[in-house]
């Protein structure tokens, strides 16, 4: 569950944040005097105040309730190497303290990179920030202890961050081959041999099962060479919960399934393919899909991108002294908490358990697709 869900929320780059509106939002009643002086942590030399750290955290916040909804922050993500439950809100503001712990290393490389903002940057700044503080009325900037001043700072600063990372990638190779990204897409309707037992477990079917499922792909096969609708069909066998139009690139699937998908044309109907899954009947829809494989291109430039940023970022990371326990105040950074106690019901709670299961099976779904 653990490496499941830091899949899912981890991101190697936070570059330019998404500065959202506080309006109606539940942060806490601390006033802005006291933010602006409550030290929430150091790092790498600088101090950092409890109001700074709530626009970082109120970012995130927004950014997953948008997806997610905002009943599940107390929902358990996993276990720590301590065994101690860890929640969904104190994996996010465990990411809040990576991305603004991000953002103040890359600006202290600016110079390095020769690095600064145009007067027409700061200009465009300038209107963003006064945009943002038009949205907040004087309830909200005395919760949040948003002040033009700290808005404009972390404006400022993530995008220096920003042009940092350009730099830093900017001689990475741009150049990729359709042979390298080439992506197909074709309808895959399979007919299973195996099952999953109530542990997850997968498990063979009978011999007889097995048996069945065969006979009924020779049967769907011969009426989809009469013409038969292939989604049609799926719904006939019962199959349409694996069976679906698929999008692949070399190594993404088992090798019965590439060797077989490979030799058709577009349009074109494969014989029955047998692998550990089951059995197989491919119809090519795009032996190269160009969209999908320009997208893959750039999917690969960005890998690109990331394992080179990663690389020279560990490295200056390696040079700051970080103890969680010595420069971080554990009981400032209590004050930032996203749990909305109007949403804590019976009811709500059950919600965020169906939210909390969906990002894990979306976060599963690259290995589902090794079945196809």
């Amino acid at each position: 569950m653990r490496k499941t869900m830091k899949k899912v929320f981890t991101t190697m780059v936070a570059m330019s944040m998404a500065l959202v509106m506080m309006t109606g939002c539940n942060i806490g009643k601390d006033n802005t005097t006291k933010q602006s002086k409550t030290k929430v942590m150091t790092y790498n030399g600088e101090d950092i105040y409890l109001d700074e750290v709530w626009v970082y955290a109120k970012s995130v916040q927004e950014s997953y309730e948008q997806v997610y909804g905002d009943s599940m922050w107390g929902q358990v993500l996993y276990q720590d190497e301590d065994g101690k439950d860890v929640t969904f809100e104190q994996m996010a503001k465990d990411e809040v303290l990576e991305q603004i712990k991000m953002t103040k290393v890359m600006v202290s490389k600016a110079d390095e990179y020769k690095v600064k903002l145009t007067d027409d940057e700061k200009k465009e700044i300038e209107e963003n920030v006064e945009t943002f503080m038009e949205g907040l009325n004087e309830e909200d900037i005395k919760e949040t202890g948003a002040t033009k001043k700290l808005i404009t700072k972390i404006y400022e600063e993530n995008s220096i961050a920003s042009k940092v990372y350009e730099e830093m990638v900017k001689d990475v190779d741009q150049e990729v081959s359709d042979e390298e990204a080439q992506q197909s897409t074709c309808y895959n309707l399979l007919f299973k041999t195996t099952t999953t037992d109530e542990n997850g477990n997968e498990k063979e079917l009978s011999q007889a099962e097995k048996d069945k499922a065969l006979a009924n792909a020779k049967e769907a096969l011969e009426k989809l060479k009469k013409g038969g609708d292939i989604e049609k069909l799926a719904e006939e066998y019962k199959v349409t919960d694996v069976s679906s139009e698929y999008t692949f690139g070399k190594g993404d699937s088992v090798q019965e399934f590439e060797d077989a998908a490979y030799k058709l044309k577009d349009g074109e109907i494969s014989d029955i393919v047998e692998s550990k899954f089951g059995y197989h009947i491919i119809k090519m829809i795009s032996i190269k899909d160009e969209d999908a494989t320009e997208s893959k291109k750039e999917e690969i430039i960005q890998q690109r991108q990331s394992e080179e940023f990663t690389k020279k970022f560990e490295e200056w990371t390696k040079e700051i002294e970080w103890d969680r326990e010595k420069d971080l105040d554990e009981k400032a950074f209590a004050k930032i908490t996203f749990i909305n106690k109007d949403a804590t019901t019976e009811g709500s709670t059950a919600d965020a358990t169906v939210e909390v299961e969906e990002v894990e099976d979306e976060a599963s779904s690259e290995e589902s697709t090794s079945e196809k």
